[in-house]
């Protein structure tokens, strides 16, 4: 009797958000991310031990003086959720694939990216021949509707730094300008089992746009030089995209365009050295748009642990949580982080566990 009410109520709320808006998906990977940003979930997008301080910086990385060149992959780890993706963006859809998506009741999502980067003092460059997001879910199981959003594109980034040390008593100012161009494709299927079953040609009824331009990342970060003194960073993403352009997007249950569009985040730390280590806490707020309106769904707090070769990490948030660690050494990183997340209530009722790997290799 419980499980058929809490059914009931899903599928009531599935039928009224269908009628006014989208869902936006959550907890994907950006192209934009590193694995300190993931998992400090998002307060530092470097964590980093440099004499006498350990740095939390809102930019992704700091000055190189010997230079680096290295390979880096971020993956959201789901092999259903993968496969449909990778379906759906190959136009691979065939009846088989469809009988096996009405097969089952559920909710998947993926994401991932790599990346080519050549680092040199305080200028980085990058290629990210892809980096996909994707989502699929299937609702009413009166009349089975499936619903698959994917965006992927190739990036290419060059991200300037520029530091003044002595500028503040207190503090270094870091600010990092990135501007890029990407190549970006959204695919979506929204159809229920009926149309599908009369269609001709299975892969007629993915609906695709592209759009493709330059645009423009900023943050500024200032760095305490004393420990228990806050550091602060204010970041913009995304700044050309207050509206991304992609009108079929419109008809799609799943929105993926939350991650392509103006955005930005304000965070806090506080950074501690320790007899052995240094740890650092904080929290972050993102905002949509420039400060337009703030996603307390998605502030949160987070804490670090560093200690030479080894990294600690744990983030919560109210729609999810994180725990995971970071092995580092001359020619290799590795990080593995474990999630609990929560969705739109459209998308998911219950909160799912979700693995992310990252690995990164000089070359």
């Amino acid at each position: 009797m419980a499980f058929a009410l809490k059914w009931l109520v899903f599928t009531f709320l599935c039928f009224v958000s269908s009628a006014i808006y989208a869902a936006e998906l959550l907890h994907a990977i950006k192209a934009s991310d590193t694995v300190d940003s993931r998992q400090t979930g998002s307060m530092c997008g470097i964590l980093e031990m440099r004499p006498s301080r350990l740095i939390c910086a809102g930019s992704r990385h700091l000055d190189e003086p010997q230079g680096k060149l290295g390979l880096e992959a971020l993956a959201k780890i789901n092999d259903k959720s993968l496969n449909i993706s990778q379906k759906l963006l190959s136009n691979g859809i065939d009846k088989a694939f469809m009988d096996s998506l009405f097969s089952e009741n559920n909710f998947q999502s993926a994401s991932g990216l790599i990346s080519l980067n050549a680092h040199f003092g305080k200028t980085k460059v990058s290629y990210t021949p892809f980096h996909v997001i994707g989502a699929f879910k299937l609702i009413n199981p009166s009349l089975p509707e499936i619903h698959a959003s994917a965006a992927i594109e190739s990036v290419f980034k060059i991200s300037q730094l520029f530091y003044w040390d002595d500028l503040f008593i207190t503090h270094s100012l870091l600010v990092n300008a990135e501007p890029y161009y990407y190549n970006r494709e959204f695919k979506s299927i929204d159809v229920d089992i009926l149309e599908a079953s009369t269609l001709k040609k299975p892969k007629d009824i993915i609906k695709s746009t592209d759009t493709k331009g330059a645009d423009l990342d900023l943050g500024m970060t200032f760095v305490s030089k004393k420990s228990w003194i806050p550091s602060v960073s204010v970041n913009f993403e995304n700044l050309a995209q207050d509206k991304v352009e992609c009108p079929k997007c419109d008809l799609a249950l799943m929105d993926l365009s939350n991650y392509f569009e103006t955005s930005a985040e304000v965070s806090a730390s506080i950074s501690v050295l320790h007899p052995y280590g240094a740890s650092v806490i904080g929290g972050f707020l993102p905002f949509r748009g420039i400060f337009k309106r703030a996603e307390q769904l998605l502030a949160g707090g987070s804490y670090a642990y560093v200690i030479r070769l080894l990294k600690i990490y744990g983030y919560a948030t109210p729609m999810s949580r994180g725990f995971g660690f970071k092995f580092s050494s001359d020619l290799y990183n590795l990080s593995i982080q474990y999630t609990d997340e929560k969705q739109e209530n459209l998308l998911q009722i219950d909160r799912e566990q979700h693995v992310y790997l990252f690995t990164e290799f000089a070359i």
